[in-house]
């Protein structure tokens, strides 16, 4: 018997498909139907959880998105992309109630082979803040399965190596280009999400350099586009800059449309720190 197994990645559609109908799209539905497949397939199948906006969207989603892994004899759907691994050990299996999964560990271990490097970082930070996984809990099954040869291995122990074993989670895939964009530059590396205390209040920094009180805030609009967010972002901002600090602002169009420019303003404001 043929005992390889397969990932089967959800595609968009088939997350809609599953379900028929918007309002009645509930992840309680989808759970019941990954169950009854896994009873279809004899109990043989695992389902590989990672979050869909991981692999879609790479922003955070506490839901898992499912893969299926297994023995599969007829598979009679095109709304299903097909993976393989040769193996799955024990220790890289878990359960979502009733229904065999992948660990977060595992899943960011064969991400690393379909992703860009980008999208695998914003899903190693994803999973780090959600406390879904630690630097011990990666770093042993990426030594035990990242042999030479293995895609995205290297890409992902790159990720781990520059962010460091205490490093604060990045929040959001701006942030994630952000630390891409400040690790290439030569300036200094800064520190995730620095915490300060300006009058009694506490803050968090995103990028900083604590020496020169400079730090880097990346603004999206999502969060800081509306009314609230933007008075409360002043008042923060006048706090910070009360106690010497320099903030240069960051936002998606500084970071993709124009980064070369916007890295000089960061330098020219570290070397008028100085």
């Amino acid at each position: 018997m043929n005992r390889s197994t397969r990932f089967y990645r959800a595609s968009r559609h088939a997350n809609t498909a599953c379900s028929r109908g918007r309002r009645r799209s509930s992840w309680a539905s989808r759970l019941g139907r990954l169950t009854a497949a896994s009873q279809h397939g004899g109990g043989r199948q695992s389902f590989h959880a990672c979050t869909a906006p991981a692999a879609r969207r790479q922003q955070a989603d506490r839901r898992p998105w499912p893969r299926v892994s297994g023995e599969v004899t007829k598979l009679r759907t095109t709304k299903l992309t097909v993976h393989r691994t040769d193996e799955l050990p024990r220790p890289d299996r878990t359960h979502l109630g009733c229904i065999p999964i992948t660990t977060p560990a595992r899943t960011l271990i064969d991400l690393a082979g379909v992703l860009d490097e980008e999208s695998l970082e914003a899903a190693v930070e994803n999973g780090f803040r959600q406390g879904r996984v630690s630097e011990r809990l990666l770093r042993a099954p990426l030594d035990a399965l990242g042999g030479s040869g293995r895609a995205g291995t290297a890409s992902l122990r790159q990720i781990l190596d520059r962010r460091g074993e205490k490093a604060a989670a990045l929040e959001h895939r701006l942030e994630v280009k952000v630390w891409r964009l400040l690790l290439r530059s030569g300036l200094p590396k800064p520190v995730r999400q620095q915490p300060v205390e300006v009058a009694g209040r506490r803050y968090r920094l995103d990028f900083a350099w604590p020496s020169f009180r400079v730090a880097v805030e990346a603004d999206g609009f999502a969060t800081h586009g509306g009314r609230r967010a933007f008075h409360g972002d002043r008042r923060r901002m006048a706090g910070l800059v009360s106690e010497g600090w320099r903030i240069v602002p960051v936002t998606w169009h500084d970071a993709t449309a124009r980064p070369k420019e916007w890295l000089q303003e960061v330098g020219r404001t570290l070397a008028l720190a100085r």
